[in-house]
């Protein structure tokens, strides 16, 4: 499943939205981060601290539209982080980001 933000924003546009930022200020994804929270918690998916941002692990259709929550994950601010930006603080690729967030979870399952 390789992804790009250039995907993302296509399917953005395609849905009705200029851009990235419009869709998290959307009432679509403010209903959809609310029922991702109820679904998955308050905890941070990967160290249980409070999460403060909903995640997404990839921004397939499905996904953006709210018909797939398991590909969003409750994550506080240090691990969300963590996973979208390397040590050098560079913005990670979709996929770098998808890898980063896999190991930072050894003991967990994959979605």
């Amino acid at each position: 499943m390789t992804e790009t933000y250039s995907d993302r924003d296509v399917l953005l546009l395609e849905l009705g939205f200029h851009n990235y930022s419009d869709y998290l200020r959307s009432e679509l994804w403010i209903g959809i981060r609310t029922r991702a929270y109820e679904a998955h918690g308050n905890d941070c998916y990967l160290c249980k601290g409070a999460a403060v941002v909903v995640h997404h692990i990839s921004y397939c259709r499905t996904v953006l539209l709210g018909e797939d929550l398991s590909k969003l994950v409750p994550l506080c601010d240090g691990c969300h982080y963590k996973v979208e930006f390397d040590k050098r603080d560079n913005k990670r690729s979709l996929e770098a980001a998808r890898a980063a967030f896999y190991k930072l979870m050894p003991r967990r399952k994959k979605r």
